[in-house]
């Protein structure tokens, strides 16, 4: 009997730690190694943003500023960096075009089924009276450039030109917008729900199949919030609308990652842990 106790014991702690999500990382971006007033391009890690804009355009754009700003080579004006330090990543449309890139979590195009994006953020310009959306981050499949469209995104997170961020169900009206805050993205897009560790330290999390939660500036505040679309989860974009203008936003600290293991993988290895101990029952009881 205490060989058997012994033995539930090692099962039930394989598994939670099989079943407890650890997170592997896949593509990031701190902006720093491009040029004050270039689009992001090709990072460190060899994965290339993909830019709707050319990039001397300056009335809608993509691109990097510092921690003092200035203005670039073909004549744009960029704000000072209040994301985060050093560089970052700054989105304008201020003629009713599309400031619009992406990147794809890995040089591969491989896809996954939980995947978790954290960055830090501002809003640039602030409209206090104007709650229109003037934009979105997303994510959605590898190399989708058509985000502009839901049917193009599995994840939406909408932003507003009152500082307010929100989603499907839910958001948050942010104080001092123009500050420095965090967000982060868990994503299922796996056919069964899938617990984690909350990353606010709150305890475990159920997220239901085909949804996201949403943490902002440390807190989870949209659970299991409906994908847009039934898509592959691979890549992280931005898009500003056509028609508004003066959208005005900012990002530092790109990071990605996929859950590990994934949950088919973590299924996979209870059933070997079944299966020892059925054979070990077997041979206990001839």
């Amino acid at each position: 009997m205490k060989n058997k106790a012994l033995y539930l014991s090692l099962s039930s702690l394989s598994l939670a730690t099989i079943c407890q999500a650890q997170w592997a990382p896949l593509v990031s971006d701190n902006f720093d190694e491009y040029t004050f007033g270039d689009q992001a391009t090709t990072n460190t890690q060899g994965i290339t943003w993909q830019n709707s804009n050319g990039a001397t355009k300056i009335t809608s754009n993509q691109l990097v500023t510092d921690e003092t700003g200035g203005t670039n080579s073909s004549g744009a004006v960029l704000p000072a960096n209040v994301a985060g330090t050093g560089n970052a990543l700054y989105y304008f449309d201020n003629d009713g075009g599309v400031a619009r890139n992406g990147i794809n979590f890995s040089a591969t195009d491989d896809t996954y089924d939980v995947a978790r994006v954290d960055f830090d953020f501002s809003f640039v310009d602030v409209d206090a009276g104007n709650s229109a959306g003037f934009g979105n981050v997303s994510i959605n499949n590898p190399n989708n450039t058509a985000t502009g469209s839901s049917t193009n995104r599995a994840v939406t997170v909408n932003l507003h030109y009152n500082g307010r961020v929100s989603w499907a169900g839910g958001g948050i009206d942010l104080t001092n917008p123009n500050g420095s805050h965090s967000m982060s993205i868990v994503a299922n897009g796996g056919d069964s729900s899938y617990s984690y560790s909350a990353l606010d330290g709150s305890g475990t999390v159920t997220l239901a199949s085909k949804s996201f939660d949403v943490y902002i500036d440390g807190d989870l505040l949209g659970t299991s919030v409906g994908f847009d679309t039934d898509l592959p989860l691979g890549r992280f974009g931005f898009t500003s609308f056509s028609t508004p203008t003066g959208a005005e936003f900012m990002i530092d600290n790109l990071e990605t990652f996929a859950a590990v293991p994934e949950p088919a993988e973590s299924a996979a290895y209870a059933a070997v842990v079944a299966l020892i101990f059925c054979v070990f029952l077997r041979r206990r009881s001839s």
